[in-house]
């Protein structure tokens, strides 16, 4: 019998090896346990993943720019970008890590070598220059703003999830439903910020906040809330 139950961790982090095993095991080429016969070098091409993302400001290596899991695993022609790019290209620093110090480009461009012999190990890591310098480069306002945005994103996704997933009171449905079709005069199945406001009035909530529970609600930035993101916003 094929055994087809395994786990295989965020895609977002994986290396090329990982990835060819589990292309391997997608056409059964390989059993679903060979997936795991990676060393742990696959666990430092992760740390570097990780590290990229933090000094870009929260982008996500070889796509350049915020994807949640979700973003990831729902779309498959970003899975497959990802997937092919971790492959075959090599990584790009510039333009998506600005301001950062050759020491720190280098620790990259050596952790994200596609050869696992390559990269360096735990501790060769652990021995690098960057992590001896005294005075580092000060961390850019827009990396910060970066990094804010996608934790704010991945927390909204939890609301979200939480809201819709769960079974939600049938009447909070109601009178969400309700609220947002009088604001949203114009039916295009988004409202603004001032609409909302309206809305939160017409169902009788603070709306001292609003600004900040809109932000929090939009998830792709784009200043509408569609009624999905407003019922999670107006879920108590």
């Amino acid at each position: 019998a094929w055994d087809t139950s395994f786990s295989w961790g965020d895609p977002r982090y994986q290396s090329p090896e990982t990835w060819s095993r589990m292309r391997l095991v997608l056409e059964k080429r390989h059993r679903p346990c060979d997936v795991y016969k990676v060393s742990n070098k696959a666990d430092v091409w992760s740390l570097a993943a990780v590290l990229f993302e933090l000094l870009s400001g929260g982008k996500i290596p070889f796509l350049y720019l915020h994807a949640s899991l979700p973003d990831v695993m729902d779309h498959l022609v970003v899975w497959n970008k990802l997937r092919d790019a971790v492959e075959k290209d090599e990584i790009e620093i510039s333009p998506h890590l600005q301001g950062i110090s050759d020491e720190a480009e280098e620790l990259l461009r050596r952790l994200f070598m596609k050869e696992p012999k390559k990269r360096p190990n735990a501790i060769q890591l652990l021995n690098d220059d960057w992590f001896s310098l005294q005075i580092g480069n000060v961390v850019s306002p827009a990396v910060l703003s970066g990094l804010m945005i996608n934790r704010v994103k991945s927390r909204t996704h939890y609301i979200l999830l939480n809201a819709l997933v769960t079974k939600l009171k049938s009447d909070h449905s109601r009178e969400s439903q309700e609220a947002f079709l009088q604001v949203d005069a114009d039916h295009s199945g988004s409202i603004s910020l001032k609409e909302f406001e309206q809305a939160l009035s017409n169902l009788g909530k603070d709306a001292s906040h609003a600004k900040a529970l809109f932000e929090a609600a939009d998830i792709n930035k784009d200043g509408k809330l569609s009624f999905p993101e407003f019922m999670a916003a107006t879920f108590d």
